[in-house]
């Protein structure tokens, strides 16, 4: 029996992105025990992928900051970690962090094939592996399942009808049906999830993915008041205040999730009738589950990091100005043209766009 270990330390949509690919090695290895490696913020995701056997929380962001130093806690939690992964016993391993150290990990505990991109000449470790400069050209996605080569028969899916095979568990179905209550909303009404957040990974650049929070709530008023349409504004922790601010623009102060648990807000976006937000983590979760979209984009390409299942009927929005879009080789650019590429989306188009998608 294969026993498979993907590692990703990124956010949502990084982790949404490779499911296919995830997926594509589970229909070709049905017995294999496949392992993911995912951050703290991501893990709830991959946990309801049933491609999955096992989930390996790995805290980046705290490694980081205790390995400046190396203290004793530091190596602790890293053999602790290393110690996790020996137990699977894996033979391979799928590195996506476009780094080193997870490869030198499954160098170190001697697992066989080391599958993964070469970025930078950060592959050393790796064994099998492709040069990447950066994800261009094509969806994320689509790269990533350029690693099925380095895996006998094992053929590449069509995009074109790729589905999430995921399940919510039920205790968050629980979870939701709760907070739905809460929010004074009932099964079969509709309503629509905002995301005015998104880009925590950017941190004090994060504005520049952001459509304004004005914007967002002119869209829900007019919504409200042609057709009686209910809101749930959703996001992390990190936004609350943008959360808050929306929700409070829009008439709806009453009408927040903030920081709950990933699986649970998923059960409330299942239930909604689309989801109106800028690019970010609970676009590609609405849109992998399934459900329609009307999202923003600025300095990001969204041919490359958009909406993967364009099957899903959905609307993105883009400002045709010459300098989007900037975000190029991971690299975000000081941005000399305050936001145009968001700001020059109207609230007409936008308003339209979600009325195309309701219709």
């Amino acid at each position: 029996m294969r026993r498979i270990l993907v590692v990703n330390p990124f956010g949502i949509g990084d982790v949404l992105f490779s499911m296919p690919l995830v997926q594509a090695l589970r229909k070709t290895y049905p017995d294999a025990q496949i392992g993911y490696v995912a951050n703290e913020r991501a893990h709830n995701v991959v946990r309801m992928s049933r491609a999955v056997d096992e989930v390996i929380m790995f805290n980046r962001d705290q490694f980081r900051r205790m390995g400046l130093h190396h203290t004793p806690l530091f190596l602790n939690k890293v053999g602790h970690f290393l110690s996790i992964i020996r137990r699977g016993r894996f033979d391979t391993m799928i590195d996506l962090s476009l780094a080193r150290q997870y490869s030198f990990f499954g160098f170190l505990l001697g697992i066989p094939k080391i599958v993964g991109f070469d970025y930078k000449g950060r592959g050393i470790f790796l064994n099998k592996k492709i040069r990447l400069e950066a994800y261009e050209g094509m969806p994320v996605a689509e790269k990533q399942l350029e690693l099925l080569r380095f895996f006998d028969s094992a053929p590449k899916p069509d995009p074109a009808s790729f589905v999430w095979d995921y399940e919510i568990p039920e205790v968050f179905k629980r979870i939701s049906t709760e907070l739905m209550s809460q929010l004074h909303l009932s099964r079969g009404e509709p309503f629509i999830v905002v995301a005015p957040g998104g880009g925590r990974s950017w941190g004090r650049n994060a504005l520049y993915k952001q459509w304004d929070a004005e914007g967002f709530a002119q869209v829900c008023r007019r919504l409200r008041s042609e057709r009686g349409m209910k809101f749930v504004f959703a996001g992390d922790s990190y936004e609350s205040e943008l959360l808050n601010r929306t929700a409070q623009l829009a008439g709806a102060a009453g009408s927040v999730l903030i920081s709950e648990a990933l699986p649970a807000v998923a059960g409330i976006i299942k239930e909604s009738r689309m989801m109106l937000c800028n690019d970010g983590g609970l676009m590609h979760l609405a849109n992998m589950m399934g459900v329609k979209t009307v999202s923003l984009f600025g300095p990001v390409d969204e041919n490359v990091y958009g909406p993967y299942r364009r099957n899903v009927q959905g609307e993105v929005l883009t400002a045709s100005v010459a300098c989007r879009p900037c975000y190029s080789r991971f690299v975000f650019p000081e941005c000399k043209f305050e936001r145009q590429c968001l700001s020059k989306i109207s609230v007409e188009s936008v308003s339209l766009a979600v009325e195309k998608v309701l219709h």
